[in-house]
């Protein structure tokens, strides 16, 4: 099994260097030649910090029926050709047949990973399938698009959640807060429902604290209690932005108390 050497017909991105391809074909000639092996490819979507450099193996499982031992075989030549080329490789398989399915669904991410690919070995697969991308005659059908439209509601719901869990957070920062400040003054830690009784009992009374801040602490115990108890269901952003300012005032004023 011969590749074709891909020559660079545009400039390279700038994140990939032509020793980046050099490094990939590396890696591919020292995979023996194994049969299963259509195209070998940088993956730019999955590119972080240049630290390591992920490649793609496209390998045949239509013309050949793999078996356990041929999946075997061919992870112990990738792993063999690995440690002859280098550590820097994460090296991914995809089975022809599942390239092909994305491909005819038109599945914007796998649109993405062809458009940003950088192939380095192929066999005439990948590399007529980016010719038909920059063509244009390779685009997302309607169904596709749709499916990804769909996926905001739950992306929405997912944000609001967030924003949920964010607020108890700040609860529980203004709960660990005052309890340092209790126990500093030799108190047990209390049940959170007494934070702000506690306070005011043992600072506002002798008035070193300004009634405020026990306030504060009572909004956030009833704010957690209406979260968990699903009472509220749901938190504007403006509103989280009031409770981080509380939150932010309370812990500071008590880390006053800690600093004495």
């Amino acid at each position: 099994m011969k590749f074709n050497i891909q020559k660079q017909e545009y400039p390279l991105p700038s994140n990939i260097t032509d020793a980046d391809v050099r490094l990939v074909q590396k890696f591919a000639k020292n995979l023996n030649n194994t049969a299963l092996v259509k195209s070998v490819f940088i993956d730019r979507t999955k590119l972080g910090d240049k630290k390591f450099l992920p490649v793609v193996v496209l390998i045949d499982d239509v013309s050949h029926h793999l078996t356990k031992n041929d999946i075997e075989r061919y992870l112990k030549k990738v792993r063999t050709a690995i440690n002859k080329t280098s550590e820097k490789l994460h090296v991914e398989t995809l089975k022809f047949s599942k390239f092909w399915e994305l491909a005819k669904n038109k599945e914007p991410n796998f649109i993405e990973m062809l458009r940003e690919t950088v192939v380095a070995e192929d066999q005439g697969f990948v590399q007529p399938m980016k010719m038909l991308l920059a063509q244009g005659r390779i685009r997302p059908s309607r169904e596709a698009t749709w499916t990804y439209y769909i996926r905001t509601k739950s992306t929405l719901k997912n944000s609001r959640a967030h924003l949920m869990q964010a607020s108890l957070d700040l609860y529980w920062a203004c709960i660990d807060a005052g309890h340092a400040v209790l126990m500093k003054l030799g108190e047990l830690p209390p049940k959170p429902s007494q934070v702000a009784t506690l306070l005011e009992e043992k600072l506002v009374k002798t008035k070193k604290l300004e009634k405020k801040y026990p306030e504060i602490m009572r909004k956030f115990y009833k704010l957690s209690r209406g979260i968990l108890h699903k009472q509220i269901t749901s938190i504007k952003g403006e509103e989280f932005d009031a409770y981080l300012k509380d939150a932010n005032d309370f812990i500071r004023r008590m880390k006053s108390f800690l600093t004495l």
